[in-house]
């Protein structure tokens, strides 16, 4: 909705934190967990190709617009095995 007035200088600190407890009734903050090895052995080219279809079908058929995707290529892998950081 900003548009052209959006601070140049980006958000604060703190806005993700004013974001969830703003929205507390559909986000909601969380630790992602490690990779086991079950998903890890799921992420390869024909499972990885089956969800790009399926997204893009869900895409097409929902009307959605790709300003109103996120993280949608990172099929629940999350960089750094093993550590933990704090999603929504």
């Amino acid at each position: 909705r900003l548009g052209d007035n959006f601070p140049v200088t980006g958000v604060g600190k703190k806005w993700t934190q004013r974001l969830v407890r703003k929205h507390s009734d559909h986000l909601h903050m969380g630790w992602s967990s490690p990779l086991d090895e079950k998903r890890g052995r799921a992420v390869n080219p024909h499972t990885n190709e089956a969800y790009f279809k399926l997204l893009h079908d869900t895409i097409t058929q929902n009307r959605i617009l790709e300003e109103d995707t996120y993280a949608t290529d990172e099929i629940g892998v999350t960089e750094g095995s093993g550590t933990r950081e704090r999603v929504i």
